[in-house]
């Protein structure tokens, strides 16, 4: 019978310390779940601060280079209406160049 009140006392013994060992872990898993929570809220603020500060940059580059390619197509645009005013000036020229060379050829007085 002292064998038996022995195994028992051995087992309640183990019980008890399985369930200690238990509890400690337990603490342990949320002490490390806290810390992952804490450090995963810090990442996420860190991303919000830097993706908001991103778009802000990125507008403002938005901004100045649509600005700067604004300027660049009226500078071609005015380029193109130069150029449009002489090509019709030659145009006009030589229309009237090859209408002289018709009148002549037919015989017409220009």
């Amino acid at each position: 019978m002292d064998d038996f009140s022995g195994n028992m006392r051995n087992l309640s013994e183990d019980i008890i310390t399985g369930h200690n060992d238990r509890k400690g872990r337990i603490q342990e898993l949320k002490e490390r779940t806290d810390v992952i929570k804490k450090d995963t809220a810090r990442f996420l603020d860190e991303s919000r601060r830097l993706h908001a500060e991103m778009g802000k940059d990125l507008k403002k580059d938005l901004r100045e280079n649509r600005d700067n390619l604004l300027k660049d197509v009226n500078a071609m645009r005015d380029d193109f209406k130069k150029k449009e005013k002489e090509v019709k000036a030659d145009l006009a020229e030589a229309k009237k160049v090859w209408s002289d060379m018709k009148n002549i050829l037919g015989g017409k007085p220009g």
